[in-house]
């Protein structure tokens, strides 16, 4: 595996946690304006986490051409 699909992965691996935290912080709000952000940001972080996988895989397609 190269450095860059490693540090890809790392990515991935972040960007999921951070995901899973920002909804943990909502489901713990009671403002539903507060909650609807904390909502946006996770769905945001999630599509970070899509990138990150894209990325990945489109790096382990080059390595083994």
């Amino acid at each position: 595996m190269t450095d860059a699909t490693s540090s890809t992965l790392d990515n991935l691996g972040y960007w999921r946690r951070q995901a899973e935290e920002a909804r943990a912080i909502a489901d713990e709000m009671e403002a539903p304006e507060s909650k609807c952000t904390m909502l946006d940001i996770a769905a945001a972080y999630y599509r970070m986490a899509l990138r990150a996988e894209a990325a990945a895989a489109k790096d382990e397609i080059k390595s083994s051409s």
